[in-house]
């Protein structure tokens, strides 16, 4: 069970430009959500829930990788009890986890990019037959 289409907002995510995984991930599922475009975070917020729900969307994508998240959705997992800790419904629980996969998959996305810009530098420094160690240890690490 989803609330949203996770790879409809996952595009739109990634056309917000430099905000935070998080804050895209959550301004995407609440313009799903509302069908209205262009929402702000201050107006995305009120249309996911309450501030219990905020944390708990926090709280998860901090402490949980994108496996584990991934595995979580797809498996229709509900920890009753954890919700009843958190103070949400059982469909706020799994929005909660879907927001929080969702701002994995952008920083996942999002970090390829970056990979490719770097990957481009890293050949264009090589193509004129000489090497940056600074460029190449960027593009290492990303690795």
């Amino acid at each position: 069970m989803t609330t949203f289409d996770l790879q409809a907002a996952l595009s739109r995510a990634m056309t917000l430009e430099n905000i935070d995984p998080l804050d895209a991930a959550t301004i995407a599922a609440a313009e799903q959500l509302s069908g209205k475009d262009g929402l702000t975070l201050d107006t995305a917020l009120p249309i996911l829930g309450n501030e219990q729900l905020i944390e708990l969307i926090g709280f998860l994508n901090d402490s949980i990788n994108c496996q584990q998240l991934s595995e979580l959705c797809d498996k229709e997992f509900y920890n009753a009890e954890q919700a009843r800790e958190w103070e949400v419904t059982e469909q706020q629980y799994r929005l909660a986890h879907e927001v929080a996969l969702l701002s994995h998959l952008i920083e996942q996305k999002k970090g390829r990019y970056r990979l490719v810009i770097y990957q481009v530098i890293l050949e264009d420094v090589y193509m004129g037959s000489w090497i940056c160690a600074d460029c190449q240890l960027i593009f290492l690490v990303l690795c």
